[in-house]
């Protein structure tokens, strides 16, 4: 039917991330709310031997949120393929841009529908040894010296303002052997557990520490595994996503 048709739609704008292991370990995980959803990843293995590796969490969830999804990753083709912005500041900067054009997005207009999303840029520096991030309405966590950092990235979400202010941007040299951990808000919102309460950030860290010794895909498996044993039975409330990678050195 439709619903499933749109759900094949989704999956063909997700790519194997197969293709960059050779490279790079990492784990991903995916669970729309609905058959389909708001949130997507991705990477794109450019000319120049870098990657940028990407998550994003567009507004709503279900049929809305997968249109959303769609017309976002047609945007960041644009951007990265096309126009060959590489940068994780500019790649932001440009999509809130192209996000507001293609909804007619006019400060002189009202009644403006703003659609958007929050997303995490990583861009694979192999020349300059380094892991550069750029977060917009979001946050990650990193592995640097035995322990787990939480880096804020900016409030501002794409879409919702004419203009972002500049993103900080957090490098993570190669020498740190960082772990890159990117979630969609679907996982620590997510309520369960005994006393049905909210899976919270501290139980996402809780559970990337207890698992820090593990190797990369077996550390990925039992922070979901983990979960979705808070889950249990539960309603999913949020589209829910995951990607934890590391450079092979």
């Amino acid at each position: 039917d439709s619903i499933n048709y749109a759900r094949n739609i989704q999956a063909s704008i997700l790519p194997s991330f197969e293709d960059i292991k050779h490279r790079v370990n990492v784990y991903n995980y995916l669970n729309p709310k609905d058959v389909v959803g708001g949130d997507f990843y991705g990477f794109y293995d450019l000319p120049n031997g870098n990657q940028v590796v990407f998550l994003a969490d567009c507004t709503g969830h279900g049929v809305p949120g997968g249109f959303l999804t769609v017309i976002a990753k047609a945007l960041l083709d644009k951007i990265v393929l096309q126009m060959k912005i590489t940068d994780c500041n500019e790649i932001i900067q440009n999509l809130n841009i192209e996000f507001r054009l293609f909804f007619g997005s006019d400060s002189h207009k009202e009644n403006i529908k703003f659609e958007g999303l929050v997303i995490t840029i990583c861009y694979v520096d192999y020349q300059a040894r380094m892991i550069k991030v750029c977060a917009a309405g979001t946050f990650i966590y990193y592995s640097k010296n035995n322990e787990i950092i939480r880096f804020k990235g900016n409030k501002s979400s794409v879409g919702y303002e004419e203009k972002l202010d500049t993103l900080e941007t957090l490098e993570l040299p190669f020498e740190n052997k960082s772990r890159v951990y990117m979630f969609s808000d679907g996982i620590q919102d997510q309520f369960g557990g005994a006393s049905y309460k909210r899976y919270s950030g501290k139980r996402v860290v809780d559970s990337i520490k207890a698992t820090k010794n593990l190797h990369l895909e077996n550390q990925g498996e039992e922070i979901i595994k983990t979960w979705l044993a808070w889950k249990g039975n539960q309603e999913q409330i949020d589209d829910a996503a995951f990607i934890v990678f590391e450079v092979i050195q």
